[in-house]
């Protein structure tokens, strides 16, 4: 698609996106609107294998039934979604994609968690032709990180990482299993990086890496305080991000020494609200690093460790909300991302000194919570949604309506605003040709 090679001069002329890409895929409007109602037009869809399930709890039935996240496997068959009834549910493509007409997404099977979960992580080779590899790792809140396969429901082991002060169970808020040693997994939590042994079923983390030495300790460059709520890999080196706006690159996976930590300056006279996405670049070369409530994805060359050398602007990220950022390593290392306005965007990868999007198209009418690029190809998957709440009324019509009896606010109400297009949760796929792809000025 686009060169990844850095150029001196940020105003050439970029390729840019001539036509929308072409939707193949979709959930339609399954997931349209609160976790009650999405539930039922689930089900009528047919049986799908679940576990557990937060779903069935009346208390959170009329919250919106929200994507927060999508990832693909790496063989680049499946996809795992993660949604606000804190269902993870997996979508295997069929092999024809690009050549038969939209598809209609529906999950293969669902697992649900009986708490939030905060954590996806999904194992570096995992392929649909060898069942015992297509796992992944999840964290809910208050609970042992679990293992699941992507599938069948059901757990197949559990990590526990216990506050040795408290005797509680600590929440990761970001989890990676390194491509390099699969045998392993990292999980971050508050001022610590724990490793545990895949392998070892029941057990609690080998190693731990204190990303500051003591509580009140005072600030340094190898120290970096917060909640770890993002890491990345690239050749051994471990990046960990934290609410609290620093970045740390750790040698050997993330088990050797501290190479050093940066505070991130302020984006254009706004300060972020700490690290929710960390990607590498192919080369090794760039990390790019993305905040709540910043429009922009920063740029670092690690070769100079703290130094910015371009901002990615006009993500439209505005919010609480996390929103992915996704580095098409299989293409030419373009970055991709979803805003509130419903458009995904595409930046030249790895450019010094930063500029506009040189491409974007109108996914969705809500807000875009992941869009990420498949590893093989230039095929983009995307995903949908916001918090809205109904008020008690909404949520008793519904229950009403699905016994058969009629309230005001009820079923006629929700339909109408799909209609309306205020409701926008949904997963979709979409395919940009490479001729779609022509040399214009942005």
């Amino acid at each position: 698609m686009m060169s990844s090679e850095p150029s001196s001069s940020p105003h050439q002329e970029w390729p840019r996106i001539s036509a929308p890409p072409r939707l193949v895929a979709s959930t339609g409007n399954t997931y349209h609107g609160s976790i009650f109602r999405t539930a039922l037009r689930e089900n009528a869809e047919g049986p799908t294998p679940t576990s557990g399930g937060r779903a069935r709890n009346p208390f959170n039935g009329s919250e919106s039934n929200l994507f927060k996240s999508v990832q693909w496997t790496p063989d680049g068959t499946t996809l795992l979604t993660h949604s606000e009834d804190d269902g993870l549910r997996t979508f295997i493509l069929p092999p024809d994609l690009l050549s038969a007409s939209e598809t209609a997404l529906v999950p293969y099977c669902t697992t649900f968690t009986s708490s939030r979960v905060f954590a996806t992580a999904i194992y570096p080779l995992a392929n649909i032709s060898q069942p015992e590899s297509f796992i992944y790792l999840c964290s809910p809140r208050g609970e042992p990180i679990r293992l699941h396969s992507l599938l069948h429901p059901g757990l197949l082991s559990s990590y526990p990482l216990i506050n040795p002060n408290t005797e509680v169970f600590e929440t990761p808020y970001s989890l990676l299993i390194p491509s390099n040693t699969p045998n392993s997994f990292l999980a971050g939590t508050n001022n610590q990086i724990s490793i545990f042994d895949l392998h070892r079923c029941g057990d609690g983390p080998v190693t731990v890496l204190k990303t500051t030495p003591a509580r009140h300790a005072p600030a340094t460059t190898t120290t970096m305080k917060g909640l770890v709520t993002a890491m990345a890999l690239s050749d051994g080196m471990l990046a960990a991000g934290t609410n609290t706006r620093q970045v740390g690159l750790y040698a050997g996976d993330g088990g050797g020494e501290v190479i050093g930590v940066f505070t991130l300056p302020p984006d254009h006279e706004k300060v972020g609200r700490g690290v929710t996405g960390l990607s590498w670049s192919a080369c090794g070369r760039y990390l790019y690093i993305a905040e709540r409530r910043s429009d922009v994805v920063s740029v670092y060359d690690i070769r100079v460790t703290g130094h910015r050398v371009a901002s990615l602007c006009g993500r439209a990220a505005g919010t609480n909300q996390r929103l992915g950022v996704d580095v098409a390593t299989g293409l030419d290392g373009e970055v991709v991302a979803g805003g509130t306005d419903g458009v995904v965007r595409i930046w030249k990868g790895g450019e010094e000194g930063g500029g506009e999007s040189v491409g974007a198209w109108q996914a969705h009418q809500d807000v875009v919570s992941s869009a990420v690029v498949h590893p093989f190809g230039s095929v983009v998957a995307t995903c949908s949604g916001s918090r809205k709440t109904f008020g008690l009324g909404n949520r008793v019509s519904d229950d009403s309506s699905s016994s058969g009896s009629s309230g005001s606010g009820g079923e006629e109400e929700e339909e109408d605003q799909d209609n309306k297009g205020l409701w926008d949760n949904s997963l979709k796929v979409w395919e940009i040709p490479s001729s779609r792809i022509t040399d214009q000025s942005p």
